[in-house]
Parts: structure tokens; C-alpha cells; sequence
């Protein structure tokens, strides 16, 4: 053999080597290539299992992230039956990174859309548990998180809806069409609502808000509605006919809503202005409120006055006509000469009349000494009995004070007397001084005494005998 042909040989085994080396090479590539979606080879795993309400058509490589970082695949999906306490679920074996460690006990586990075709990953937020899930360990379906996926809101439409909705978005896209600006300024305008919106919510939501009670009227209000449907129609067609007017003088109403807002300030200035008014009127209605709820007897005992003085004012014109003639013969008197010198006499005689009549006089009306003294004498003094028969003037219960039945050089010391009694509004003395035979009194005893006193009445038939004997004669007693 030549040199060349060894040559030859040799560059030909070279190159058989090589070709060999570079098939080996792309068998190796094409099967890392292929097994990939699995992970590389040599590289550690940290394998657990976590059951979730419903897979939402994950396959198998599915990605697991965490914080949207991909960590894993999904190694297998199971279909799990259900017992009588629970329901039908899915058993996800995941195959994590080993650089992920072993998760905390209390991480939460929720399948996720990736895209809106309907992608799906699982999607793991780690907890803060120091127990933690070993290798080849299972996360419970209370880890799981329910979660709603795209492609099920969109089976939730069936053809008929899709073909609207269809119409819909063709018919509208015109409408869009060259007006992104206005757009835009919808929507930053709609931002800016959000927060105003927020507050209302969070009013509308609050139980004070009573909006189920609101509710509640709105469906009874639209239930008598539906009850009346022709006089709803007619209310339409006044209403149609109403707008119609104000549309045809547009100029009109624009000038009446331009106006509005200054009207809209004025009132609330004004309102603002009696703000201290009002509040002073409540103050006043509160002060009043104890005498308002006194009224209502006080009206009453009005009534009830009212009632009792109509006799006497029906007896007024009797009066009248006997006080006219009373004053004509007082005028004629107070005429005569002879008058002068007697009004002087009368005064002489009837000014000591007035001391005793301002003493006497309060002591009948306030107290009815009169009355209780002639009933006192009368059931001492006894009756003139029969013309038989003896009677007895008095009769004495008992002796008096100490010795009173005989002149002492000293005063008897048990001696309870008063010579002057109070008698007036405040005291009704007379009969009422406490009687004391260790504690005597002389004179009026200290302090108010009992104020009340006991009524008195007419025997039966004294009236009747003194106005037949002609000594009573008062107006308006007629038929009694």
C-alpha cells in the first residue's frame, strides 16, 4: 500500500469518527429537545401534590409559577371521585425547581387563565407556616382557591347569544371609529368618578341607609304600577307629549337649567341663613314642652270653671236691674244736704267695722269658722225638748287645765290657749293647735297649722222655711 492510500484510509476513518460523534451529538440534542417540557436532565426536583375544586382543562407541562415566575410543570392530572361529604375534584402532581424548597403547609393553591384563548397554569402563594411540605407531600383541597376561568363565562352564551353579541361589536365598531380621543377622555373622566362612586357606594351599602327597606318599596311601587297598565301608558303619553313641548323650545329650557344653579345657591345660602332661626325655634319648641303637656288639664279646669259660673252669670240681668235702682237712690242720697253730715257719722261708725271685717272676713271664707262654730254650739247646746220634759242648754265633757275652775296666782301648767287665731290662706288655727299637756302654749303655736277645714251644709228645709217667711230672697235660686 502505497502512502497515499494510507493517507486516504485514515482521512476516510476520520471522517466515519466524526459523522459518528456528530449523530450522537444530534440524537442527544433531539432527545434533551424532547424531554425539556419535563426538565433538563440532572437537574433537581421538588415534587407535591395539591388538589384543587377543578383542573380547568390543565394538561400535563402546564406551567406552576410563583409571583408569575415559572418554578414547574404540571407532571399529571387526576380525576378524583367524590364521597358523600364531598364533591368531584382534581389531583395535580406538580414537579417544582429544587431551588423552590419545600413549600409552608399553609400556601395557597388556585388555577389560573394565562391568555384569552384559555391557557390555564397553577399559581402557588407561598404562606408564612414553619411547617413546611416535604418532598413527594400533598397540599389539601382547603389550600385551594376556586377561581373563574374566561372560556367558562363565554359557554354561559349559546349560539344564538354569540351571534348577537356578534352584531353587537360589528354594529358599534363604526361608531368607534376616529373618536379614540373622545374615548380616552371618557375614560379619564370615568377614573376620576371612582372615587366620588366609591362614597356613594359605601353610603348605599350602610345598613343606617335602610336600603333594603328602599327596595322593598321600590318593588311594591312597581308591582302597583304593573297593576295599572293603562294609566301607566297615559302617563307615558303625557310625559312624551310633555318633553316633546320642551324639546320644541330647546332655547327655553336651556336658559331655565342655566339659571337653576344660581337658584340652587341662593336657596342654600338662604337655608343656611335660618340655620340659627331654626335651631333656636327648637330650643324654644324644647323649653315649651313641659307647659304644652300642662295645657290640656289647665284647659280643663277651664271648662270646668266655665260650667260652674254659668248659673251666676245667668242671674247677672236680675242683678243688673236691682244694682240700677240701688245706684239711682245712691245718687239721689249722695244729692241731699243732709247727706254730707251723715257719710261723716257713717265713717266715724264704720271705720272700726272695717278692722273687725278684715279679720272676720278671711277667717269665713278661707277657714268657715262661721258655720263650724254654729254646728259646734248646736251639739253642745241641746233642744228645748217637749213641753213634759226636761231639757239640758249644755253639757261640759270636760274640766279644762289644771285648776281652771279656780283663780291661781300662777298660770295652769298645762294651759293650751289661743285668743287670736290665724285664720287666712295659710292656716286654719282655730281648732287645729296640737293640744299638749307637757308642752303647753299661750297664743298662736309656732309654725303653719293644718289649712284645710271642714265644709258645711243647710239643714233640709231651712231654706225653704226663710224664704217662706220672707227673710231669703237671692237672685237666680228660683226652682231650687
Amino acid at each position: 500500500m502505497t502512502g497515499r492510500q494510507a493517507a486516504a484510509r485514515n482521512a476516510t476513518r476520520r471522517f466515519a469518527v466524526i459523522g459518528l460523534i456528530a449523530s450522537l451529538v444530534i440524537a442527544l440534542a433531539g432527545v434533551i429537545s424532547y424531554r425539556a417540557n419535563k426538565g433538563l436532565p440532572f437537574q433537581s426536583t421538588y415534587r407535591v401534590t395539591v388538589d384543587v375544586p377543578d383542573a380547568a382543562r390543565l394538561v400535563v407541562n402546564n406551567a406552576v409559577r410563583i409571583d408569575g415566575v415559572r418554578v414547574g410543570q404540571v407532571d399529571r392530572v387526576t380525576a378524583m371521585p367524590g364521597t358523600a361529604a364531598t364533591r368531584p375534584f382534581a389531583r395535580l402532581a406538580l414537579r417544582l425547581q429544587g431551588s423552590v424548597g419545600e413549600l409552608p403547609r399553609d400556601t395557597g393553591v388556585q388555577v389560573r387563565t394565562a391568555s384569552p384563548i384559555g391557557g390555564t397554569f397553577v399559581d402557588l402563594q407561598p404562606g408564612r407556616s414553619g411547617d413546611t411540605v416535604p418532598d413527594g407531600g400533598r397540599l389539601g383541597l382547603a389550600r385551594a382557591q376556586s377561581s373563574v376561568q374566561v372560556t367558562d363565562l363565554l359557554d354561559i352564551f349559546d349560539g344564538a347569544t354569540r351571534r348577537g353579541i356578534r352584531g353587537i361589536l360589528r354594529d358599534t365598531g363604526p361608531g368607534f371609529a376616529g373618536r379614540g380621543g373622545d374615548l380616552n377622555q371618557t375614560i379619564g373622566d370615568t377614573s376620576r368618578l371612582m372615587a366620588p362612586a366609591q362614597r356613594v357606594l359605601g353610603v348605599t351599602a350602610d345598613p343606617r341607609t335602610q336600603l333594603s327597606r328602599f327596595l322593598d318599596g321600590y318593588e311594591s311601587t312597581v308591582r302597583e304600577f304593573a297593576a295599572a297598565p293603562d294609566e301607566l301608558a297615559s302617563l307615558l303619553r303625557g310625559a312624551g307629549r310633555t318633553f316633546a313641548a320642551l324639546d320644541a323650545d330647546r332655547s327655553a329650557l336651556r336658559t331655565t337649567l342655566e339659571r337653576l344653579q344660581p337658584a340652587e345657591v341662593s336657596a342654600a345660602n338662604a337655608l343656611e341663613g335660618v340655620r340659627v332661626p331654626l335651631r333656636e325655634l327648637t330650643g324654644l319648641a324644647r323649653s315649651l314642652r313641659p307647659g304644652a303637656r300642662r295645657l290640656a288639664p289647665a284647659v280643663h279646669e277651664l271648662n270646668r270653671t266655665l260650667r260652674t259660673a254659668r248659673p251666676p252669670l245667668r242671674s247677672l240681668p236680675r242683678v243688673a236691674k236691682l244694682l240700677e235702682g240701688v245706684l239711682r237712690a245712691t245718687d239721689q242720697l249722695s244729692r241731699a244736704p243732709e247727706t254730707r253730715g251723715t257719710l261723716r257719722q257713717l265713717i266715724a261708725f264704720t271705720a272700726p267695722l272695717e278692722r273687725l271685717f278684715s279679720a272676720v272676713t278671711p277667717a269665713q271664707v278661707s277657714c268657715n269658722i262661721y258655720g263650724v262654730f254654729a254646728e259646734n254650739v248646736v251639739s253642745v247646746l241641746g233642744g228645748t225638748g217637749t213641753k213634759d220634759g226636761s231639757f239640758e242648754l249644755a253639757s261640759v265633757s270636760s274640766t279644762g287645765a289644771q285648776n281652771e275652775l279656780f283663780q291661781n296666782a300662777t298660770i295652769s301648767p298645762d294651759l293650751n290657749v289661743n285668743a287670736t287665731p290665724n285664720l287666712n290662706d295659710d292656716e286654719c288655727e282655730s281648732g287645729n293647735e296640737p293640744y299638749s299637756a307637757t308642752n303647753p302654749f299661750r297664743g298662736n303655736p309656732p309654725g303653719l297649722q293644718y289649712d284645710k277645714w271642714r265644709e258645711t251644709t243647710q239643714p233640709a228645709g231651712v231654706r225653704g222655711k226663710a224664704q217662706a217667711a220672707g227673710l231669703y230672697d237671692s237672685p237666680g235660686e228660683e226652682g231650687r
